[in-house]
């Protein structure tokens, strides 16, 4: 559920994929009218091709008959697959199965947080992401004010 925005775009969390369901209360009562799905378009448009979420519901001016979001709290409802996207990306994929190996090692070392490598001569604090890890995902990071 989201507060209108009373124009003609409608800013969402992220969805894995187009609504199945955009309900909005016209009246402010909180008695809610399904749109049809014609009257909007979901946001970026290329969203499946690049595997991104979609972000954002725009009125279809050209197809729809709706002229903008109304402007009431908790005036949308949304029903949608929540989420990144459909299909885990393969760089997340490969940043799962390097940290999962990280976490399993840490586990034969006790969970401590140093470890060492004696015929190296290496130290090791551990107390947090694996740098690679964060480096492989840093680009799905998505900060907001």
């Amino acid at each position: 559920v989201f507060d209108g925005s009373g124009g003609r775009e409608q800013w969402v969390d992220e969805m894995a994929a187009v609504p199945v369901l955009v309900e909005v209360d016209e009246t402010g009562d909180l008695s809610y009218v399904a749109w049809a799905a014609s009257d909007y378009v979901a946001w970026p448009y290329n969203a499946t091709l690049l595997s991104r979420p979609y972000l954002r519901l725009d009125l279809d001016q050209m197809n729809g008959n709706k002229a903008a979001w109304y402007r009431f709290p908790r005036g949308v409802r949304v029903t949608a697959r929540w989420g990144y996207s459909l299909i885990v990306p393969e760089d997340v994929r490969q940043a799962a199965l390097v940290q999962t190996v990280r976490m399993f090692k840490r586990a034969q070392q006790a969970y401590q947080d140093v470890g060492a490598i004696v015929e190296l001569g290496q130290l090791r604090y551990v107390q947090s992401l694996d740098p690679d890890v964060a480096m492989m995902v840093e680009h799905y990071r998505r900060l907001t004010v």
